[in-house]
């Protein structure tokens, strides 16, 4: 069956106003008595203003921002700006398929990010700044931008390269060989991102504070997380928000604390944060998720193998077959729907796995007091949104809401013998 105008357009206008439901409950809130009651046991009124305004700030920029990349796709692939463009980088290549692709990605992707540099100019350094997260000049923030625009258009070069290689050079198998490709490509990033990628953002330097130390590899040792390099990156200078994660694998797992969190916490509340990455680990989340994500992988190339064609043979949708890169807008757009669509799904296996890391970084510490104080920190330095609706955090968050996140750790330890 192949679709027709009517039918895509009721689908798209469908997807439109789905999105545009969650975004609107994700800016009101849950504005219950209920909800501000049970964030008022754990913030203050002035928390809970704080973080509901920086959360709010900028809804119309980012809704315009949404909607001008939904309206760009569908024009490039009914308007055939997509085919032309496409024909017109053959034409530079000399027939190479491979050469255009790059010159189609290059065009394609440059200019997707001129078109939606004002946007994120407000959103990522305006309202930061307003808010005192971002401390970076308007000239540092654009030779960051530049620069980190530039890593993410080498790697979808390389990537998009390799990919509709395969999809021509392989037009049957290729949902059976692409799985393997993009987890080879997760393996690989996590390796190299932190020797080739991060040192050109961050200087990264070990941790020199031996209390904190100290902590850091207690907790992991409690944990039987077997653990490489401790290293502290300099995010403060471009903002306020702390953070620490894991990179690696096996024995080359290496811990990265954000300045922000080390110079504005005890030992004893690094160590607790810390403690939550070592919960993930214990539990094999890591592993979980790229299990989960190949499944999906392979889920979505046998989607796209079945179905694509049959999108394909619309007249108006004038993108040609998934090995033609003037698919690309076509793939972008099922891309966003997917995610929105699986996100549920997707958000509540996150949720459960940041739960039970909690859980064990309890444990591990053996210190609820910090515990809790250490998230009230967070929340209130991060400008946490305390009170967020129930819809959207099944649908958006990939973490438990904060403040269940705390009633959560006093239960446990009311219970606990």
């Amino acid at each position: 069956m192949t679709p027709t105008p009517r039918l895509f357009a009721l689908i798209f206008l469908a997807f439109i106003s789905a999105r545009l439901l969650v975004g609107w409950l994700g800016y009101r809130g849950d504005r219950s008595p209920e909800a501000r009651a049970r964030a008022l046991e754990h913030f203050s009124e002035e928390s809970i203003d704080a973080g509901a305004a920086y959360h709010r700030a900028g809804f119309g920029v980012a809704l315009s921002y949404f909607l001008l990349a939904q309206v760009a796709l569908l024009a490039f692939m009914t308007t055939g700006l997509s085919r032309r463009l496409a024909d017109l980088c053959l034409q530079w290549a000399g027939g190479r398929l491979w050469l255009q692709t790059v010159f189609f990605l290059s065009i394609a992707l440059t200019a997707a990010w001129l078109a939606t540099l004002p946007f994120n100019y407000y959103l990522g350094h305006v309202l930061e700044g307003r808010f005192g997260f971002s401390r970076q000049s308007a000239g540092g923030w654009m030779a960051f931008r530049l620069k980190r625009a530039m890593v993410s258009l080498a790697t979808a070069l390389l990537v998009g390269s390799i990919g509709y290689a395969l999809v021509r050079r392989f037009p049957r198998a290729w949902p059976a060989i692409v799985p393997f490709g993009v987890l080879a490509m997760q393996f690989g990033l996590t390796f190299l991102h932190p020797r080739l990628v991060m040192p050109l953002f961050h200087d990264i330097r070990p941790l020199d504070d031996p209390a904190t130390l100290e902590a850091v590899t207690d907790v992991a040792h409690r944990a039987g997380v077997e653990i490489g390099r401790v290293r502290v990156i300099d995010a403060g200078r471009y903002s306020a928000h702390t953070n620490a994660f894991f990179i690696g694998f096996g024995k080359f797992k290496d811990i990265y604390l954000y300045d922000t969190l080390v110079e504005g916490r005890t030992p004893e509340e690094v160590a607790s944060t810390f403690a939550h990455e070592a919960g993930h680990w214990t539990r094999n989340h890591v592993a979980k998720g790229i299990a989960l994500a190949s499944a999906g992988t392979i889920l979505a190339c046998l989607l796209l193998y079945f179905g694509f064609p049959v999108l394909a043979r619309a007249p108006f949708l004038k993108i040609g077959p998934i090995g033609d890169v003037a698919s690309l807008p076509m793939l972008a757009m099922l891309a966003s729907v997917a995610g929105f669509l699986t996100a549920p799904v997707v958000n509540t296996v996150s949720r459960n796995f940041e739960r039970e890391a909690d859980r064990i970084s309890l444990e591990l510490t053996g210190s609820p007091e910090i515990y809790l104080s250490g998230f009230r920190k967070l929340a209130e330095e991060n400008l946490s949104f305390l009170t967020p609706h129930p819809l959207v955090v099944a649908w958006r968050h990939t973490h438990p809401p904060i403040v269940e996140r705390l009633q959560a750790a006093r239960d446990a330890v009311q219970i606990a013998p």
